[in-house]
């Protein structure tokens, strides 16, 4: 059986550690190592944390100062040692098949990433909500990933399962403190993966009053920085694409408001283009 890398990054969410750890103590895949990331919380992430790893060798526990999402997630990264990674917030929750079918489905179809489906909760998996876009319709390509993300589909980080082997030196860039998603995806697909869709729901993504995407100014902020770091990334022909993009976003913006010279997004890819 290979090493699966669950890594786990941890700021000030203690209160849903316990549940998220379990999630992955319980899986039916048992070689995993699981490296929990605490990046400089205040609360009691730590001691939460070395219970765990005091009942099970297989978690680690490393702490660091407060650097965000993607410097915690990079960290995990450098001190993984999996053929296999996992990334898991550590609000969210995996089902226990996770690992165990990914791992099938990259054997049984030479795959370089298996991308689970997922469903959304509050406070119980029992009562699950819909996921925020479907992903068994989506075509997952670099093009794809350019043009339609946050469009037509995103995909949460943890219904992936990557061969170490295609992320190699590739790291979250940390200028970023949202969108840092989309920018990994897009490094990782300009190697054009194979990349098998598995129609389960085997991941839970926890709403809650503290998660990032309603810090609407957070998100606002770092999608300007992604566009310009995006855009400046690309050729000549995926600037065109991706310039097609953000006017039709423009458009769309137009159409919705009235007063649209006001609106934020209005002003933010005017700022853009110029």
């Amino acid at each position: 059986m290979s090493l699966v890398s669950v890594i786990v990054p941890c700021y000030n969410q203690a209160q849903f550690l316990n549940e998220t750890l379990e999630s992955v103590f319980l899986q039916t895949y048992t070689n995993w190592e699981c490296i929990i990331v605490n990046d400089g919380s205040l609360d009691n992430t730590e001691e939460i944390a070395k219970e765990w790893i005091e009942r099970d060798q297989r978690f680690h526990y490393f702490s660091k100062e407060n650097g965000g999402l993607s410097s915690a997630r990079n960290f995990g990264l450098d001190k993984s040692n999996g053929k296999y990674i996992q990334f898991l917030d550590s609000d969210d929750c995996l089902d226990t098949r996770k690992i165990e079918l990914s791992i099938n489905e990259i054997q049984n179809n030479d795959a370089k990433i298996v991308i689970s489906d997922f469903k959304r909760f509050r406070k119980s998996r029992k009562k699950l909500k819909s996921a925020f876009c479907n992903l068994k319709e989506q075509e997952f390509t670099y093009n794809s990933i350019l043009t339609k993300w946050d469009v037509e589909f995103s995909i949460p980080i943890h219904c992936a399962l990557f061969s170490n082997d295609i992320i190699g030196n590739i790291r979250f860039n940390e200028s970023l403190k949202a969108k840092e998603d989309w920018l990994f995806w897009l490094t990782v697909f300009k190697g054009n993966p194979k990349v098998y869709f598995l129609n389960k729901v085997l991941v839970f993504y926890r709403i809650h009053k503290m998660g990032m995407t309603r810090n609407f100014q957070l998100m606002e902020t770092n999608l300007q920085k992604a566009y310009s770091l995006i855009y400046n990334s690309l050729n000549d022909e995926y600037k065109f694409v991706f310039f097609n993009r953000i006017t039709l976003e423009l458009s769309a913006s137009r159409n919705k408001h009235q007063n649209y010279k006001n609106n934020l997004f209005y002003k933010k890819i005017i700022n853009f283009i110029k």
